[in-house]
């Protein structure tokens, strides 16, 4: 399908006419180059997200990498060694998983977590806040909190105002179907989750990490299907692979190329 590529529809219902194809076959490879133009849109559109899913994952994470790593440079005018020994410890955890993550990304696919400190095993992070806990404390000296869910300012914002919009929108529908019916229950009680969630993600912090999806604002109230967000439906699957030539024309051809 490949050599179709750069050819509007109407040259090339013109074109395969000229060759001298029937036009039912015709219109059965039209059809077959729409499904493959749009496979592959839809496939470059899924590989587009995941790409910015983790490229947002892994900018909080090398946010707090450079955080770190200032801290490593930082010398006190008096000895720390348990400071010390901490920051470059919990650096090389840093760089450790910076390396896992990347490989993710490489490989494809949507990540698992939208925040870093999730691919963290907790028992690593027990393990560091321990070591944080045992640093002797210093006069007007803060200890780093490891694994803070965090996010830098300006990611913070790209994903509030994203969140913000999703949630606000997927009220708006929910409004229209208690326009419908008013006595709607269960919109009823949409209605009210979503505004405790967009209540929630109003007050957050100008630092915290933004989830995905509203649910994750509100996980207590979400334990029932009718406050679920509504999914689309997927797409029917075509008998047809896309991309696939219709074996008709791939016999006329062959007929074509022997006379």
């Amino acid at each position: 399908m490949r050599k179709f590529d750069g050819i509007g529809y109407r040259d090339l219902r013109g074109r395969l006419g000229r060759q001298g194809l029937p036009p039912s076959l015709v219109e059965k490879t039209i059809a077959s180059v729409q499904e493959y133009r749009k496979a592959r849109a839809d496939a470059n559109r899924q590989k587009l997200a995941h790409g910015k899913a983790w490229k947002e994952v892994i900018a909080a994470l090398q946010h707090e990498r450079r955080i770190v790593r200032s801290m490593v440079r930082y010398k006190t005018t008096e000895p720390a060694p348990e400071r010390d020994d901490f920051i470059t410890s919990y650096f090389a955890a840093l760089d450790r998983l910076y390396a896992k993550l990347t490989l993710a990304q490489r490989k494809g696919g949507m990540p698992e977590h939208s925040h870093w400190t999730d691919y963290v095993p907790e028992r690593i992070k027990a393990a560091f806040a321990d070591a944080a806990a045992s640093i002797p404390p210093r006069h007007k000296a803060k200890v780093k909190e490891p694994f803070k869910r965090t996010s830098p300012l300006d990611l913070h914002d790209l994903r509030h105002a994203r969140l913000l919009r999703r949630t606000t929108n997927e009220r708006a529908t929910v409004m229209l179907r208690l326009q419908v019916n008013p006595d709607d229950a269960q919109a009823k009680r949409k209605i009210e989750v979503l505004d405790t969630a967009l209540k929630r993600l109003k007050e957050m912090a100008a630092d915290a990490h933004v989830p995905d999806h509203w649910r994750d604002l509100v996980p207590e109230m979400v334990g029932s299907p009718e406050v679920l967000t509504d999914e689309p439906k997927q797409p029917k699957k075509s008998n047809s692979k896309a991309g696939v030539m219709p074996a008709e024309m791939i016999l006329f051809m062959n007929r074509r190329a022997r006379a």
